[in-house]
């Protein structure tokens, strides 16, 4: 059996918890919510130049070359 959580830690989870290792924490603020949003490591766009996907926990998504 895996590691017993309460209701509010399922619905409301620690951002480590949530997120899996191919996501990188930035120090950049989201546009949307103001919280800290993540960098995808497994994902780069085939766009010239090359961009990357960045993510927010609030559902907002943007993508940039750097």
């Amino acid at each position: 059996m895996s590691e017993i959580i309460t209701w509010e830690q399922f619905t409301h989870p620690e951002p480590t918890n949530m997120w899996t290792p191919n996501r990188k924490l930035t120090n950049i603020l989201c546009p949307k919510c103001g919280r800290l949003i993540y960098k995808r490591l497994d994902i780069v766009c085939t766009s010239f130049p090359p961009q990357y996907k960045y993510e927010c926990e609030c559902g907002w998504v943007g993508f940039s070359y750097r």
